[in-house]
């Protein structure tokens, strides 16, 4: 997982059309009970998966969901699903859900030792699979090749007329290529819908229980889940935890903060070191970055290619993927700066860039994920930024308090202004009522999901416990920590969910000793 909420979107750009929604009243909390599927759904919950070898060691399955469960009879989906054989003896399918949105459940359990912690490996077959839209489950691709980069490579902080009417004009021409490309399925590529699809693999598989993991924007699919279908909860550990009920301007800043704060500390960790190439003090080192990104804006650096250099978009994109790293990060991230700061040269830099959004050599994107963000994202939350005045606003008012990521995040909250469409749903108002206790962990420098993102979670869902981890990076669980690792487990590995092995209230792993 790379991404969440604003993390792309605020490198990326806006789009503005027409609306048609059904959504609750902002004033309503909804709390909606779910236990079994309605006789029109029935043909979705009798089907039968056929598991065939895939992607090396896994074995895949298709199964077919209504494009709009309000409507049935109507057009289908396509989704790809996948397992990954337990190691030992299995207890039974571990669910999961990487993030994103728009991240592969399938290519995230496809090297499993990295997915979850080997007790889990040898316990559980780990389930996952493509959300619509993404990956193989029929992918909404919207934009690709050098269309694509020139989406990517909008001015993430526009200041003149110019800049900013390409924003816009960027922002709606991605909007019209989904549109073109299926109108139906951007429509419902929402949570709720995701959601949905995953009780029917549930029963498919023959659980009346889900157990589940969710990293990042995973933690928002499980607390969907768990609004919609509470009989069906069971284990649920909510990793890199978004908070749904954070407002999304707030949301937008609370993630700009948390990755300043890990530059921040990136940046005190290169002076440590001595010889920094950013410079001798952190408030030197700190300026001479900001400095160097904004430069950009005017005249992009050149790389190793002629024909395609350096932009701000792609050198803020590339100073944010390695803070998502909690081992090596700090490290990678110096060894692209170092030869642009010293040496005018941005092709290090570029290729961590080409890395985080997944572009290959040949100008082809490995997956769709860089659009379907914005579908997912656009259908869930608006945002409250409409106009390019109201952006302008906040850039000025976050700038000073946020320097490297301030105007970016200001301008994060537009791409959803007036997107087309809106889900029957809002699932900030959505209420967990009557499920287990859920296992919530996150990490006191976690960029992309803050630590109080967390802590609101987990005061959202009944009998939630909170697990923190002291550290960097984005995620914990089977990254790195051995506490992390050891108490995710032995929650998953309760015989009842009810009464679950929980870490006790206030417990943190690898906090530094005295």
């Amino acid at each position: 997982m790379k991404r969440v909420m604003a993390a792309g979107a605020a490198l990326l750009l806006g789009a503005l059309v027409m609306a048609e929604s059904l959504g609750a009243p902002a004033s309503v909390r909804t709390s909606v009970a779910t236990t079994a599927p309605s006789t029109a759904l029935g043909k979705f919950y009798a089907q039968h998966l056929h598991w065939q070898h895939c992607h090396g060691q896994l074995q895949c399955a298709r199964f077919k969901v209504p494009v709009d469960y309000a409507r049935p009879q109507g057009a289908t989906v396509s989704i790809m699903a996948a397992r990954a054989l337990a190691t030992g003896t299995s207890r039974g399918p571990l669910f999961t859900n990487p993030g994103g949105p728009g991240a592969s459940g399938i290519e995230f359990i496809s090297d499993p030792q990295y997915a979850v912690s080997a007790t889990a490996r040898r316990n559980f077959d780990l389930v996952s699979f493509d959300p619509r839209g993404v990956g193989e489950s029929s992918p909404l691709w919207c934009l690709k090749g050098a269309q694509l980069d020139t989406f990517l490579n909008i001015d993430p902080t526009p200041t003149t007329a110019a800049e900013r009417g390409r924003f816009v004009a960027a922002g709606r021409q991605l909007v019209s290529a989904c549109k073109r490309e299926n109108a139906l399925l951007m429509a419902h590529m929402s949570a709720v819908d995701i959601a949905r699809d995953m009780d029917v693999l549930r029963a498919l598989m023959g659980q009346d229980k889900l157990r589940y993991l969710g990293k990042s924007w995973g933690t928002v699919l499980g607390k969907v889940y768990a609004a919609l279908f509470p009989a069906h909860v069971g284990s649920f550990v909510l990793d890199g935890a978004v908070d749904l009920e954070v407002p999304a301007t707030q949301a937008a800043f609370d993630q700009g903060q948390g990755f300043e704060t890990a530059a921040d500390r990136f940046v005190a960790w290169c002076v440590s070191r001595g010889n920094c190439v950013l410079g001798p003090t952190q408030a030197a080192a700190k300026q001479r970055l900001v400095s160097f990104v904004a430069s950009l804006d005017k005249k992009p650096m050149p790389t190793n290619n002629a024909r395609r250099p350096l932009t701000e978009a792609q050198a803020l994109t590339a100073i944010i993927g390695p803070l998502y790293l909690n081992e090596g990060g700090y490290q990678w991230l110096l060894t692209g700066l170092t030869p642009a700061i010293a040496l005018h040269n941005g092709a290090v830099l570029q290729s961590i860039f080409d890395w985080f959004v997944e572009r290959n050599d040949n100008g082809s994107y490995k997956n769709n994920a860089n659009t379907a963000i914005y579908v997912t994202n656009c259908l869930d939350d608006p945002g409250n930024v409409r106009t390019v005045a109201q952006a302008q606003k906040l850039a000025r008012l976050w700038a000073p308090k946020l320097p490297l990521m301030g105007a970016a995040m200001a301008w994060s909250d537009l791409p959803c202004a007036g997107w087309p469409y809106r889900p029957r749903l809002d699932i900030a108002k959505l209420v967990v009522r009557d499920v287990p206790p859920m296992l919530v962990v996150s990490a006191t420098y976690d960029p992309a999901t803050p630590m109080k993102w967390g802590r609101g979670l987990a005061a959202e869902l009944p009998g939630a416990v909170l697990l923190t981890r002291v550290g960097d990076g984005h995620t914990s669980y089977a990254n790195g920590s051995t506490c992390i690792d050891s108490k995710v487990d032995a929650f998953l590995l309760s015989s009842d969910a009810w009464r679950p092995t929980l870490p006790g209230v206030g417990t943190t792993c690898d906090a530094p000793t005295a």
